[in-house]
């Protein structure tokens, strides 16, 4: 099953910062052929992006599913980076956000992840950092007046 995800960073690009800007960026169909080819990009291949994204190598198999990620990256001047890419979907074997350790020291130390976020809908990278914060500052209080009226 494929799956489209923006594939940016801001450093590069800064339409892919939030509020992303649609305009001008191209969806890419996750493989791994993408995800190899992000590898060759950054020359250090695939094992060390995997290692960078949670996982020692890329999954083989026919079962390999992957998502969009969104991360969100700060440097030691308070610099903000996001990056929109595709990734690996979590599962027991990977988690593709569980590596600050790896940015920290690929960093030297002056890096670290705000924000990472895996999700398995098409596009679904594009979204904000923090939708669901939104909802819930409006949903919490109208839940809290509704249970209110049953007690």
């Amino acid at each position: 099953e494929s799956i489209k995800c923006y594939l940016c960073n801001s450093q590069l690009n800064p339409k892919c910062a939030d509020p992303i800007d649609r305009s001008g960026l191209e969806p890419v169909e996750c493989s791994k052929s993408v995800l190899q080819n992000a590898g060759s990009a950054l020359k250090k291949g695939v094992d060390a992006v995997g290692s960078f994204f949670g996982f020692s190598a890329l999954p083989e198999g026919p079962d390999l599913k992957f998502a969009c990620q969104k991360i969100d990256l700060s440097d030691q001047s308070g610099n903000k980076h996001t990056f929109r890419t595709c990734s690996v979907a979590k599962s027991e074997a990977v988690d593709p956000c569980a590596m600050s350790d790896s940015v920290s020291k690929w960093t030297n130390g002056k890096g670290k992840v705000d924000f990472c976020e895996t999700c398995e809908t098409d596009l679904c990278n594009g979204a904000s950092q923090h939708p669901f914060t939104i909802i819930s500052v409006f949903a919490v209080p109208c839940f809290a007046i509704f249970i209110s009226r049953w007690i």
